[in-house]
């Protein structure tokens, strides 16, 4: 997607329209899945609207949520809990019980509202129907309803419906108009650049993808990678400041894949689509700063000011007013 129009500038729907042994003919960018982590950058940025911050330290430990007489205990994608970890890590790294945590601040309530500013009408449901699973993809969405959200953070937080066609014609070559899209503003340009910092973060996602994933580009890239249950469905999903490109893999019949996940069965595909974007486009891939922001020195491990006892320290970025 072009995110200064909106225009859909390549659109594959499967990799053999003609293809009927493996369901060619159903398109996988408007097709219902679940979307795994794909919609955590979300969740964070109300977070951050509430007053949370990219150094908030978030209890990534067992925890417990009795859903409809059923106790649900979320689990991270290693098997393991990280124990007190910042924001930055955790949605960098993809934790899922972190996630979880941050939700039931916030609210499932706030969050259903929200992604449907963004325009998930598939989201139809009461936030009791969904329940705090819905950050970790407890829902269907379709690809080109991640690829418009994920636009929306590349915008500075405005959203703007896609355009498919440039013009329509009549049987006698006349164009008719129709109505374009106005931008809508969902976040602020303060948060948008934030979680887009977060998410362009070569070294705090390296606890989880490890050093020189796919994901780390040779330029600023945000992205994100999804995998819903048994390896249904992976994703990833990304945007430069001119560009927002998603990527699902996964099977038309529904049966699940064999341990492929974001990173590692979407992932690629969305290297190779981005380096060629760079390359034929020579354009300044930095994301534009907005005012309003500040950076400060803090100690890792409490996300507090650097003191003379830290034994680190490292620069976060806070909206103004809201640095520790």
């Amino acid at each position: 997607m072009d995110n200064e129009t909106g225009e859909i500038l390549s659109f594959v729907g499967s990799a053999d329209f003609f293809d009927s042994s493996h369901s060619g003919q159903v398109s996988g960018i408007t097709s219902l899945r679940q979307p795994g982590s794909a919609l955590k950058p979300f969740t964070y940025a109300l977070a951050l609207e509430q007053k949370m911050t990219a150094a908030t330290l978030i209890p990534d430990t067992k925890i417990c949520i009795r859903i409809k007489g059923i106790d649900y205990a979320p689990k991270n994608y290693d098997g393991k809990f990280h124990g007190f970890i910042r924001l930055r890590e955790a949605l960098a790294c993809s934790y899922n019980v972190s996630a979880v945590r941050v939700l039931e601040k916030i609210g499932v309530e706030s969050l259903l509202r929200r992604l449907k500013k963004l325009d998930f009408k598939n989201l139809n449901k009461g936030p009791d129907y969904y329940g705090p699973g819905l950050t970790l993809g407890d829902g269907e969405v379709t690809l080109l309803g991640l690829v418009r959200a994920y636009s929306t953070l590349a915008r500075a937080g405005l959203f703007k419906k896609e355009k498919i066609f440039l013009e329509i014609k009549d049987t006698r070559e006349k164009v008719k108009s129709f109505s374009e899209s106005q931008f809508v503003r969902v976040f602020s340009p303060q948060i948008s650049y934030i979680i887009t910092n977060i998410l362009a973060d070569k070294d705090a996602r390296i606890p989880a993808f490890g050093e020189g994933s796919c994901l780390s580009l040779p330029f600023p890239c945000a992205v994100k990678t999804g995998t819903s249950g048994n390896f249904r469905d992976n994703w990833t999903i990304g945007y430069t400041p001119h560009r927002t490109v998603g990527v699902w893999v996964g099977n038309f019949d529904g049966s699940p894949m064999h341990n492929v996940s974001g990173v590692s069965g979407a992932g690629p595909l969305f290297r190779d689509i981005m380096l060629l974007l760079e390359k034929r486009e020579k354009k300044n891939f930095n994301f534009a700063i907005p005012e309003g922001l500040i950076g400060v020195y803090i100690c890792p491990k409490s996300g507090m000011l650097a003191g003379s006892f830290c034994s680190g320290k490292i620069k976060e970025i806070f909206i103004k007013g809201t640095e520790p």
